[in-house]
Formats: structure tokens, C-alpha cells, sequence
């Protein structure tokens, strides 16, 4: 219980967009400039099957999260899906990210504005370059659930998902976007059962 319906999530999602188009726009793009630029990537909030992937995954861990942490954040549209999924546990999120695009502080600004009682923390830097130290970075040392999302090569996925195991020592589910190869694929990643898709020591060892 607790999770808003996948039509409210939707909207949640869409305006997710909306402000980052609109940083984009302050900051001097054409509208024509924006559409462009978004046109090439993806983003959740078009994906209802993975939205629903999301959420029954961190409904299907043996205990309701405490920490998300994420490895990239880009729009912000996965940080705004982990915060209204966990809203009725009040779970703490981490991201992680180069924080390299214009519109990148008013993602974060969007989030704590919408979600004003929760604990936002970004963390600037490349994950895959040593920012997943637990020493260093021991806010992270209690994540219970990990999302990998920043690049998609499976070589940098490998190495997110090695460090977020070590970083994390409670750490029960990892969930990866856009990564498909001899490991893991679209129907286990995305499938209908709550079950481990593989064993996350499989993907740290993986190899492009």
C-alpha cells in the first residue's frame, strides 16, 4: 500500500520533464533546441511496463527501503519514481551523478520542493571513478536498495554494481536500466516475478 496509481505516477513523470525543459528554456534554449535534445534519450516515464518493474521491485524486497541510493540522475525522472514509491516509508535518497547538464540543480531543486520532508542527498562525481567509496562516501554504507543508471556500456555497469556491493554492505536489491548482454536481458530484468534477475556478483563480474 501506499504507492500512487501508475496514471499518478505518470503525471508525476510528466512534469519531471517539464522542468527540465524549462531550465533549459531559462537558460537560453529554443523550444525547437530542447525537443531535440530530449528526442535522444529515453526516460522511465515513458516506460510503463519498467515504472511498474520499479515499483513491484521494491515492494518484493524482504523489507520495506530505508535508503535508495542511484548512480546517475539526468532529468531526475527515476528520483522522482523512488521517492513517490517509498513516500509511505519516508526512505532517504542518494544520487549520484557528474551534476554536468544546465538543468541539472533544478532537478534537485524540483525534488526537495516537491518532496520537502525527505532526505535528498547528491553527491557529486563520476561513480565509476572511486565516489563509491564506503570510507569516503559513508552515507551510502547503509543503501538497501541500489538503482544503476548512469552509463550503459556493460563494463561501467560491472563496476557500479561491484562498488555499490562493497559500498553497501545491507544492500538486497539492485536494479539496473538499459543493459543488455550474455548476463542478464529485457525479460529477466523486467519480467512479472519477484525474484532475483541474477546474482549481482555475476553482473560485477561481467566484461564488455
Amino acid at each position: 500500500g501506499g504507492v500512487p496509481p501508475l496514471a499518478s505516477l505518470i503525471t508525476l513523470l510528466d512534469s519531471v520533464s517539464h522542468n527540465a525543459e524549462q531550465s533549459l528554456i531559462k537558460h537560453g534554449w529554443s523550444a525547437e533546441r530542447v525537443l531535440a535534445f530530449f528526442a535522444s534519450y529515453g526516460n522511465i516515464g515513458t516506460e510503463p511496463e519498467q515504472i511498474l518493474a520499479y515499483v513491484r521491485a521494491l515492494h518484493c524486497a524482504k523489507r520495506p527501503p530505508r535508503h535508495v541510493s542511484e548512480v546517475g540522475l539526468f532529468q531526475g525522472h527515476s528520483a522522482a519514481l523512488f521517492m513517490a514509491a517509498t513516500a509511505n516509508v519516508g526512505a532517504q535518497y542518494t544520487v549520484i551523478d557528474p551534476l554536468e547538464f544546465p538543468f541539472s540543480v533544478d532537478v534537485l531543486r524540483f525534488l526537495r520542493e516537491r518532496y520537502p520532508r525527505r532526505t535528498l542527498t547528491s553527491i557529486k562525481g563520476r561513480s565509476d571513478r572511486g565516489h563509491l567509496n564506503a570510507t569516503r562516501n559513508p552515507i551510502i554504507a547503509d543503501c538497501d536498495v541500489w538503482s544503476i543508471d548512469g552509463s550503459h556500456t556493460v563494463e561501467i555497469v560491472a563496476t557500479d554494481v561491484r562498488n555499490a556491493l562493497i559500498a553497501s554492505p545491507a544492500v538486497g536489491t539492485i536494479l539496473t536500466d538499459d543493459i543488455t548482454d550474455h548476463v542478464t536481458n529485457r525479460e529477466r530484468v523486467f519480467g512479472r516475478k519477484c525474484s532475483t534477475a541474477v546474482n549481482a556478483w555475476d553482473v560485477a563480474g561481467a566484461k564488455a
